[in-house]
């Protein structure tokens, strides 16, 4: 990524964060957090990637009313970003922490599943002595 690519991905995050804060109610989501932005190299499209937090409806069900709304949420970021063109905005969902916390129960589960190697010890000392 360039700084002009970089620069111009947060200032849509910006932008996009304080948008989302009037969507959050209507469609129940309870926190919406912009995460990430990626610009592609002409400005024109910005990938942002939502996190979703509480609220009463599944994170999947307000990703889907948010891309419903896209063209009034490319309507208020053109209001509040000062670029040429105002990109096309894309929307994901970032499951960067489920993905770590997937991880982290994996490891934990490893982790009891091996045996400390002073038990396998012992446990060979004691076949030994038979």
């Amino acid at each position: 990524m360039s700084i002009r690519t970089e620069k111009a991905g947060k200032e849509v995050q910006r932008a996009l964060s304080e948008i989302m804060l009037s969507y959050a109610g209507p469609f129940h989501a309870g926190l919406i957090t912009i995460t990430t932005v990626r610009m592609s190299s002409d400005l024109r499209i910005a990938n942002a990637y939502l996190s979703i937090f509480g609220g009463t409806n599944a994170p999947k069900d307000v990703l889907a009313g948010l891309n419903n709304v896209k063209s009034e949420i490319r309507y208020q970021l053109g209001q509040k970003v000062q670029m040429r063109f105002v990109p096309e905005v894309r929307l994901f969902l970032d499951d960067t922490l489920e993905e770590i916390n997937h991880i982290q129960d994996l490891v934990k589960k490893a982790e009891d599943d091996i045996q400390p190697i002073d038990e396998i010890a012992l446990s060979n000392s004691k076949k030994r002595r038979r």
